[in-house]
């Protein structure tokens, strides 16, 4: 959906929980750094019903309105309008309502801002939200999964490293959802057990080979990308790549892609 019966409408699947979701919406900080990216400008609100939420933006248009409905975490209202009378929508003379609603990626939000006059300013906020609200999915997945991510691919790498049966199953159902998918030169791989038996045949055949993370990984959604590199006892690099993961919404492994680059 785009423009319905005069209002823009709009869904987005967002790969974070309502709670989390909704947070950027009624915590200040948080909702002033979706309105912070690119194209963006400084964004305030006091989260309360009649609270004032102003957009101030990098051309100098300033956005005021006032919460209307605070329904956490599943609806969000506010008014919406501009300080310049040449912009032709004054404070208070349109409306902007977010939904949320659970859904098995995460969270479903429907926006519908209505009261817009038809032509450019109707299509340029149609547009304008599209990457609003895209900025915020994406700082939504980073507080959904930022703060494991480190220590979940670093878990997964020393899967990889352990010789130990039991602690290896274990990293691995800590790391992975059970029918993790992983994919490289060396692995077509479906479910936790037969990565398990396919870490345990190479641990046989390159005893004393380490493999870890190179650099911090990189988090768009809820895929992650992370550069890795494979060593030898005397420290000899044998071979390098990067990993992209595919998160669940319980922040673990879903899938992996491995590009190797060898040595050469």
């Amino acid at each position: 959906m785009a423009i319905v019966d005069g209002n823009v409408v709009l869904t987005f699947t967002i790969h974070a929980r309502p709670e989390t979701v909704f947070s950027f919406f009624i915590d200040p900080e948080r909702f002033a750094r979706w309105w912070a990216g690119l194209g963006g400008g400084k964004a305030t609100i006091d989260p309360r019903e009649g609270g004032e939420v102003r957009i101030d933006y990098q051309n100098g248009h300033v956005m005021s309105g006032k919460v209307v409905t605070i329904d956490e975490p599943r609806k969000f209202v506010f008014t919406w309008g501009y300080q310049e009378e040449d912009k032709g929508l004054p404070p208070g003379s349109s409306q902007v309502s977010i939904e949320l609603e659970p859904v098995e990626a995460g969270t479903a939000l429907t926006l519908r801002h209505s009261g817009l006059p038809a032509g450019e300013m109707l299509s340029g906020h149609e547009s304008g939200w599209r990457h609003y609200m895209s900025t915020m999915a994406a700082e939504c997945a980073k507080a959904e999964f930022g703060g494991q991510l480190v220590e979940l691919i670093d878990d997964y790498f020393k899967a990889w490293m352990t010789d130990d049966d039991d602690e290896r199953r274990g990293l691995l159902e800590r790391t992975c959802v059970p029918d993790v998918r992983i994919l490289s030169d060396w692995a077509c791989l479906d479910g936790v057990s037969e990565v398990h038996a396919q870490i345990g045949n190479a641990r046989r055949h390159m005893p004393g080979v380490t493999i870890g993370r190179v650099g911090d990984p990189a988090l768009s959604h809820n895929h992650a990308r992370c550069a890795w590199g494979a060593t030898t006892g005397d420290g000899t690099t044998m071979m390098a790549g990067e990993n992209v993961f595919r998160l669940a919404p319980d922040g673990r492994i879903e899938l992996v892609v491995g590009f190797v680059q060898r040595p050469g």
